[in-house]
């Protein structure tokens, strides 16, 4: 049978890893962690331990025998030796992107105006109004933030698949993630619920001026629900 297989659930914030990491630790078979390598994860608690060695005899509770934990680009920048650790084992990854990047820029935006970074409740606050500034900086960053990403971790030569927020309830996605994991096919739930339950052009009180002042750019395409 072999040992446990790994898998790391990437992408940046904000773009639903913390509904996939629920979804997949909802899999009898698998168990799928949050930021376990973090400021505040378990690796310090061993600080002094190698990355690869946490990962297979401390990380997990060895129950299951798909075992994977959410690494977010933000730690990776802060311990980019994990990558090399990430290799020696041979994780698999799943690289999660989120097409839309208003619908990801406003997720930022009201997560920090609630403070309110999980999904176990809805925002309180659910409409802001968004600088235009601000909005062109933070869609060229999650743009560019996310090719970096996908290619560091293309170069790393692992075995990965790209999924989009947008799919991570649609049944042929799921299947698609848990044969590449090595798990089987089952229905996939959570109880996580969604931060925002308004329209996004009621969510961004001036929706219809930043559409307007953005019509024939680059970033007209995101205008979209």
């Amino acid at each position: 049978m072999g040992g446990p297989r790994y898998f790391i659930v990437a992408g940046l914030g904000r773009s639903g890893s913390t509904l996939l990491t629920k979804l997949l630790n909802s899999h009898p078979d698998i168990q799928c962690l949050g930021e376990e390598i973090s400021p505040f994860g378990i690796n310090t608690q061993f600080p002094e331990m190698p990355y690869s060695e946490l990962i297979t005899t401390k990380m997990f509770d060895g129950a299951r025998a798909h075992r994977g934990f959410k690494l977010p680009w933000d730690w990776i920048l802060k311990y980019p030796d994990v990558l090399a650790h990430i290799k020696a084992i041979n994780a698999s990854v799943i690289f999660l992107t989120r097409e839309n990047r208003l619908q990801q820029s406003l997720s930022v935006l009201l997560a920090q105006t609630n403070n309110n970074w999980g999904s176990t409740q809805p925002y309180e606050v659910q409409q802001v109004a968004m600088d235009e500034n601000w909005l062109i900086d933070t869609i060229l960053s999650l743009e560019y933030g996310n090719l970096i990403n996908k290619t560091m971790f293309e170069s790393l030569s692992l075995p990965m698949i790209e999924v989009e927020f947008n799919q991570l309830f649609d049944r042929e996605c799921q299947a698609r993630m848990l044969t590449f994991i090595g798990a089987d096919v089952r229905e996939l739930t959570t109880t996580s619920v969604k931060g925002r339950s308004i329209p996004l052009s009621s969510a961004i009180t001036n929706y219809g001026e930043l559409k307007k002042n953005l019509a024939g750019t680059r970033f007209a395409k995101y205008f979209v629900e």
